[in-house]
């Protein structure tokens, strides 16, 4: 199941960028269906899916990894400071 921990955060710099691809997605799927083109409408949403299932798969890997470097990290030993020489 996913969920909101698995996304990965888009970074601010990308926002902008990633509104303006899914505004455009959003109204070729919107042109297509108003024009009473089914196969335009088709291939629109598909387009639209397609890009969405890429993102998320990159978003649930990103987190898979940060996920496994965090448990590596909890399973290392312990840093310990060296000990004073006795004297």
């Amino acid at each position: 199941m996913i969920t909101s921990r698995h996304l990965q955060p888009i970074p601010r710099t990308s926002i902008t960028e990633e509104i303006v691809k899914s505004f455009r997605v959003h109204i070729s799927v919107y042109e297509a269906i108003k024009a009473r083109d089914p196969g335009a409408a088709r291939r629109a949403m598909a387009a639209h899916l397609d890009r969405l299932e890429e993102r998320l798969d990159g978003a649930i890997a990103g987190s898979r990894a940060r996920e496994d470097q965090a448990a590596v990290a909890r399973r290392r030993p312990p840093r310990t400071r060296p000990r004073a020489a006795s004297r």
